[in-house]
């Protein structure tokens, strides 16, 4: 099968590598219809110690963490439901088991690494959604367990930053939201989030201030860095 590899100065390379073979227990074979390139992919890439040598073999050295298709075969322990559903796959769900990157025609993974999508579906739009969600899941349960009550959102408008407030509100957790500017701070208010502020304001900083004084915030979900994160 043809897949995307990385060599030995950490360049992509497309190739022909063995296609897998039936999935041994507590794995599933997909046939890949779409794949996503996220940051995390870039960075680890050229940075392959980033997670501190967390994210498992990769086989073949086929690289890419997340995508969607069809499930063809199933191994033992998997629940049957699995074989023909659709599903999203977000290889970072299990890090410490040897599997392919997504950027094969044929990937073989474990099947909590994948979502079941409804039917009525096209699995090409999920094929990165799993990425955005469980860092913001991921986030508040650190949030929770480390004691914080409310917290910050930086580049609110991003994907990860619209699902962390939607998962923030439904957990009753203070959130407090910045924007880049009033456009997106309009957004985000036509999409129901109450504390935005736009970060290109005049009167930022004092109502940043006063607002993260009001809502006790002390933990921040920055996606921005840079000069706003240092003020």
């Amino acid at each position: 099968m043809k897949a995307l590899c990385v060599d030995e100065h950490r360049n992509l390379q497309l190739k022909d590598v063995p296609s897998p073979s039936a999935p041994q227990s507590r794995y599933l074979t997909v046939r890949i219809t779409g794949a996503a390139i996220n940051h995390g992919d870039k960075t680890f890439l050229k940075m392959p110690d980033a997670a501190g040598g967390a994210r498992g073999m990769r086989l073949q050295n086929v690289w890419g963490a997340s995508g969607a298709r069809i499930v063809t075969e199933i191994g033992a322990d998997v629940p049957v439901n699995y074989l023909g559903r659709k599903i999203a796959i977000y290889k970072g769900l299990q890090t410490d088991q040897p599997v392919l990157g997504m950027w094969c025609e044929i990937a073989q993974v474990p099947y909590l690494s994948c979502l079941p999508l409804p039917d009525q579906v096209d699995e090409l739009d999920y094929s990165g959604s799993l990425v955005n969600v469980v860092t913001a899941y991921a986030f508040l349960e650190q949030a929770v367990a480390e004691g914080h009550h409310g917290i910050v959102v930086t580049a609110g408008n991003s994907a990860t930053g619209h699902a962390l407030s939607v998962l923030a509100s439904r957990r009753g957790i203070p959130t407090l939201v910045v924007v880049r500017n009033a456009n997106s701070k309009s957004e985000m208010g036509r999409n129901g989030v109450s504390q935005v502020l736009a970060s290109d304001d005049p009167d930022f900083l004092r109502a940043f201030e006063q607002s993260a004084n009001e809502l006790k915030t002390t933990a921040v979900f920055d996606g921005v860095g840079g000069t706003l994160i240092s003020q």
